[in-house]
């Protein structure tokens, strides 16, 4: 930016560029939405609250980085092994999770989703039991094509929540957990999620 408004000094103007420069950069390091899939330090987030509750600026910086490392794991984004050791184990965390109620929506028949990219899903077993989903070759909802794997489908109110049901069906080869109806399109409930593995 070169300044050509003759009644403004060269000082002014100087000034007037850094205090631009400084605006811009607090705006990009400032959140626009705080999104507790993004952190789970964020209000509604499994950590929610205690993150900005320790002694030291250095112990918050570490909340709040491991809540960023947890919850990128949980979307996953990452896998398990990138959460650097310095953040608490998993397991830990898994232990604070309350017990999700049985789901109300009986898992049956073929699911369909509206991106017509994705395979139908036929239920083969109760909701939150081990492959108790068998991918199905056809995307039209009818489930009329050979099977091409098995899927496992579990129910949990949040990503954490579902994680944990992965892991303990599956074992730490479940790494992530991704929304069926949000973010794979079938049309079922937004609390049912595909555990996927590493």
């Amino acid at each position: 930016m070169a300044c050509h408004i003759p009644s403004q000094s060269l000082t002014t103007c100087k000034f007037s560029r850094i205090f631009k420069i400084i605006n811009s950069l607090a705006a990009a390091q400032t959140p626009a939405d705080e999104d507790p899939a993004e952190n789970i330090c964020y209000d509604g987030g499994l950590w929610e609250g205690k993150c900005s509750d320790w002694p030291t600026e250095a112990e918050i910086e570490w909340a709040w980085t491991c809540g960023w490392y947890f919850a990128q794991s949980t979307a996953g984004r990452i896998p398990l092994s990138a959460i650097p050791s310095y953040c608490p184990s998993l397991a830990a965390i898994i232990e604070n999770i309350v017990p999700e109620p049985e789901p109300e929506i009986p898992f049956v028949g073929c699911l369909d989703s509206t991106d017509p990219t994705q395979y139908d899903l036929g239920a083969t077993g109760a909701i939150n039991t081990l492959d108790n989903a068998v991918v199905v070759g056809s995307t039209d909802g009818t489930c009329d094509s050979g099977s091409v794997g098995t899927a496992t489908i579990v129910s949990g109110s949040t990503p954490v929540n579902a994680l944990a049901q992965c892991i303990g069906l599956r074992g730490t080869s479940s790494v992530g957990v991704l929304n069926l109806n949000t973010e794979l399109g079938y049309t079922v409930t937004n609390t049912w999620w595909l555990c996927f593995p590493a």
